[in-house]
């Protein structure tokens, strides 16, 4: 609607024109303010995901490493059972001759 067609409808009543814009455009404001505070909640739904997430995450990463470093403990476990018991296949080939 154009302005002039807004001060034609204004004629009877005892709101100005500015008055009709100034309640418009605070209507417009206020409903910028509401939608501004819900993506703000959403962006802090989103921020305690995200912090959750690496929370998990350095969790996993922490146990990952133990189990490395237990892998580690069993290959060089294996590595030691295994010498012992060539050496002893090797004493008992040995002790037959």
């Amino acid at each position: 609607m154009s302005v002039a067609q807004l001060a034609v409808l204004d004629t009877g009543s005892n709101r100005t024109l500015a008055e009709r814009l100034i309640d418009q455009l605070a209507d417009r404001i206020g409903g910028l303010g509401v939608e501004l505070a819900d993506i703000a909640g959403n962006v802090q739904e989103v921020a305690n995901r995200v912090s959750n997430q690496s929370e998990r995450f350095h969790h996993l990463q922490t146990t990952a490493e133990t189990m490395v470093s237990a892998n580690h403990d069993i290959a060089t476990a294996s590595q030691a059972v295994q010498t012992t018991a060539s050496a002893a296949v090797g004493e008992i080939a040995q002790s037959r001759s």
